[in-house]
């Protein structure tokens, strides 16, 4: 269970990090996600103004879409080892699925 729940912490990490840009291609385009690779903009057709891009209506529309889950990262799994041996995390995620099962024991004795 503790692996289903950090790797629920991953997809929500990775959600959260994309509010900053996975990286800046050769020709300008920023990404949100190698994986993806799809440009939120072209900081060359941007006057190099990397603000204007972030702040792009492009860029609004790619981060709701990763934000829905309308795309899955097949690196979350990477996040595993790190998040396994940072005891906050544990700790964090440890209390997310105890508090979990506590409800539904709750709401089962209630049903």
């Amino acid at each position: 269970m503790l692996v289903d729940a950090v790797g629920q912490v991953a997809v929500r990490a990775r959600r959260d990090a994309d509010d900053r840009p996975e990286g800046i291609a050769p020709n300008g385009d920023v990404w949100t996600c190698c994986v993806r690779a799809q440009s939120m903009g072209n900081v060359r057709d941007h006057d190099y103004d990397f603000g204007s891009v972030w702040r792009s209506g492009k860029a609004d529309q790619l981060r709701r879409s990763i934000k829905a889950g309308e795309c899955y990262c097949p690196l979350a799994n990477a996040a595993y080892t790190n998040m396994l041996t940072h005891a906050p995390t544990v700790t964090k995620v440890a209390t997310r699925v105890a508090r979990s099962r506590i409800r539904r024991a709750v709401a089962g004795r209630a049903a």
